[in-house]
């Protein structure tokens, strides 16, 4: 048994991977109370007794930290990888993909753990995929959610960019004058102008479902299309007004 009375005495060292359990107790003497901790490894048991009750419990959280960091895997590097020149089995679609270098306390670290997503995952299956993912791979709870956060963010960025291609090609289309190349030789020039106009203003109140509300890259490409399809409706009144 290691007895440690004061913060003076000789310090005892213990190896974090050989102990066992640990336990915060109070012993009540005649005229105070003892505020300490006990620490059971294989071979004996620690007994540190502290001033204060307060430091007793924030060493025994630190402790808890050590141990629970000590037991499970947590990411030490992450690399966002290009998978288009990646062969992949029994994965088809677009996909996001993470590799990811592991560490745990006293193992040699595990490279490149790959982690792929496909694109148009909802979130509700995402999330379920990263518990999934964490908890085969043993790795510490609270990387989950950073992996989330991180794998949310990419899948959403995919999901704008391609969106806003596609957006910006449909109000292109609208342009009158194109539009009307497409349309039945019997559509007059004022009806072309309003069909082109009202889809316009159709895709305008689509923004927000297609691109999303979240981050300010979404919302600073949908005030951009917005402005963009204002301009192609009041070109379009233009270009009508003077074919008239």
């Amino acid at each position: 048994v290691s007895f440690l009375q004061e913060p003076s005495q000789a310090a005892v060292r213990l190896d974090v991977k050989r102990i066992v359990d640990h336990k915060a107790k109070t012993y009540k003497g005649s005229k105070s109370e003892q505020a300490a901790l006990v620490i059971n490894d294989p071979d004996s048991m620690h007994v540190f007794v502290f001033a204060a009750r307060k430091d007793r419990d924030e060493w025994s959280g630190h402790i808890d930290n050590l141990l629970r960091v000590g037991s499970q895997w947590t990411i030490s590097n992450i690399k966002i990888v290009d998978p288009s020149g990646v062969h992949l089995d029994q994965v088809s679609g677009r996909i996001v993909l993470l590799r990811l270098d592991l560490t745990r306390f006293g193992e040699q670290p595990q490279v490149g753990i790959p982690l792929m997503v496909k694109e148009g995952t909802t979130a509700q299956t995402c999330k379920a995929q990263i518990v999934k993912f964490v908890q085969d791979q043993d790795l510490l709870e609270m990387e989950g959610a950073s992996l989330y956060r991180l794998v949310k963010t990419l899948l959403q960025r995919r999901q704008i960019k391609q969106e806003a291609h596609t957006l910006v090609e449909e109000i292109r289309g609208l342009y009158l004058d194109d539009f009307r190349k497409g349309q039945p030789a019997d559509l007059s020039l004022k009806q072309a102008t309003l069909e082109a106009n009202n889809r316009l203003s159709s895709i305008a109140g689509q923004l927000s479902s297609r691109l999303g509300d979240e981050g300010v890259g979404a919302q600073l490409i949908t005030a951009i299309l917005e402005r963009n399809i204002e301009k192609m409706r009041a070109v379009n009144e233009m270009e009508g007004l003077s074919k008239v």
